[in-house]
């Protein structure tokens, strides 16, 4: 029999109540597996049947308000659809110990010769409820593996086009390299022919010749991520890395009058890939000089400076200027990928970069602004690090 049928047998048998007394006779209905029950207009149990004490672990002879077993729907709704159609059909849910149960309600006024009544039957949906909720578990986790899935695929082809790209780039570049350095070679040999001994144009020759060791060296690092190749890790020393970058700048220091000190109170030794960690000092230094030289009001000694110290925690290294600053509102997106200041020359993928993998060493790279000066500071937990 269907819980529409027993509504209406269940209807017919109050029709038929001469008083409250004659629901003694009723223990018929507590063989149906529905619960069955009859409240007051407010909600007052007067009747229910066996399952429905069951459904809600109410004793035989306890009394309840209805309303007040449910969690869901609120009175308020139901109130509202019994005022306008004298019915109420829906999905309600209750606390049963500590789960939560749902059922199927029918709920319908009755207007007797004593009373104003609602005559209720209540279907326990819980076990299809918690089916229901599986199958979209079950669902969400196979949208969620289809999507990993996706993101794999997309990466795999980012990877392979940029391995692609990788190899054609490697390919292109050498051969403008071999003729740098056969040029090189050249004005070398020139020089020991004439017997000109100029510092100048040696320091530019041995600058040069070390910038094209370093994009020969970051080529063979692309080509090797393109054949997914792991990067070399060494142990570097701070302060190498420092007067390093520092010679790369030498000859335009000198050019464009700004002083490049090194402060090294503190060498360290970090366990990472020499050219991306030399790669980040040279990128703050490079802002630096293009903060300078930006610099509509530049003070009268400009100077960059490149140190590194220590405190309890942290092995510290900083690049320093006294050029212009950079303002409140640009600072706070100063890391994000492909945000630039600069016009012409500008990327922004330099800091980004650089942030990414300071973070990847397990440290932190921040802005410090304060007396005219502004400071990239790089700090690293000494615990992965030693003197």
């Amino acid at each position: 029999m269907g819980t529409k049928d027993i509504h209406n047998s269940l209807e017919e048998w109050i029709s038929s109540l001469k008083s409250s007394k004659d629901l003694e006779n009723s223990f018929l209905l507590d063989l149906f597996d529905v619960s069955l029950f009859i409240t007051n207009i407010d909600g007052e149990l007067i009747y229910k049947n066996k399952t429905f004490s069951e459904s809600f672990k109410l004793e035989e002879t306890e009394s309840s308000n209805f309303y007040q077993l449910l969690l869901t729907p609120l009175s308020k709704e139901i109130y509202e659809s019994l005022k306008k159609h004298n019915s109420f059909f829906g999905e309600v849910s209750w606390k049963r110990g500590t789960s939560t149960r749902y059922g199927d309600l029918k709920l319908k006024y009755y207007q007797s010769e004593e009373d104003s009544i609602l005559i209720g039957s209540l279907r326990d949906i819980t076990h299809r409820k918690n089916n229901e909720k599986q199958k979209n578990f079950l669902m969400q986790d196979t949208l969620s593996e289809l999507s990993s899935a996706q993101n794999m695929l997309m990466e795999s082809t980012k990877m392979a086009t940029v391995g692609k790209l990788s190899l054609e780039i490697n390919h292109e570049l050498q051969i403008p390299l071999q003729t740098i350095l056969a040029s090189q070679s050249f004005l070398k040999t020139r020089l020991d022919q004439l017997k000109l001994e100029d510092s100048e144009i040696s320091e530019i020759i041995e600058e040069t010749s070390n910038a094209v060791a370093k994009i020969r060296r970051q080529l063979e690092t692309l080509k090797n991520k393109s054949s997914f190749c792991s990067e070399e890790i060494e142990e570097v020393n701070s302060g190498d890395v420092i007067l390093n970058s520092i010679n790369y700048f030498s000859h335009k220091s000198k050019t464009k009058k700004i002083k490049v000190l090194a402060e090294i109170h503190k060498n360290f030794v970090i366990n990472c890939n020499y050219d991306k960690f030399e790669n980040v000092i040279l990128n703050l230094i490079r802002n630096s000089f293009d903060a300078h030289l930006e610099n509509d009001n530049p003070p009268e000694e400009m100077y960059i400076k490149v140190s590194s110290f220590d405190d309890s925690n942290h092995f510290q290294m900083a690049v320093e200027d006294n050029g212009p600053g950079i303002e409140d509102s640009i600072a706070v997106q100063i890391f994000e990928p492909f945000f630039s200041t600069k016009e012409k020359n500008g990327t922004g993928i330099g800091l980004s970069l650089s942030r990414r993998y300071i973070e990847s060493l397990g440290g932190d790279i921040f802005l410090n602004q304060s007396d005219g000066k502004t400071r990239f500071q790089i700090s690293l937990p000494k615990q992965h690090y030693k003197d």
